[in-house]
């Protein structure tokens, strides 16, 4: 969201990295030598990742750490030229809306998108804003 507002609004303890889940072979493979763990969602635990069946959905968070050093990755699963809400599905986004930079090139997450993981209240369907149109 900082990047969006172009000044930072909160400390921050990490940045967290986005990954179509379709990469997350790649990934592995390219951090092979450091410590691997997977989030169970619902559970607040971090479990050994060794292999992409660890991933597999509803897991989505993944964690390396080598020699004091740090990475979050969250996977984000798509279809065609759509992003897929993890909670629920039905919730798309069009892929060209999911990425934005700011004035000096660095990408980010889009607002309306970084917003809607934040909401952890469900919104009735007749009240749903429409991430097609919106103009986040």
């Amino acid at each position: 969201m900082d990047l969006a507002c172009g000044r930072q609004t909160r400390a921050h303890d990490d940045v967290d990295l986005c990954l179509f889940r379709e990469n997350n072979a790649s990934l592995l493979r390219f951090f092979e030598d450091w410590e691997k763990a997977v989030a169970v969602p619902g559970e607040g635990r971090l479990v050994c990742c060794r292999s992409e069946r660890d991933v597999e959905p509803p897991r989505h968070e993944l964690h390396f750490c080598k020699e004091g050093q740090a990475l979050e990755f969250l996977l984000i699963d798509r279809e065609g030229d759509e992003v897929l809400f993890r909670r629920d599905p039905s919730i798309r986004m069009p892929l060209g809306r999911l990425a934005r930079k700011d004035p000096l090139g660095r990408p980010y997450v889009s607002p309306a998108w970084q917003l809607l993981f934040k909401a952890k209240i469900p919104v009735p369907r007749t009240k749903r804003i429409s991430l097609r149109t919106s103009r986040f």
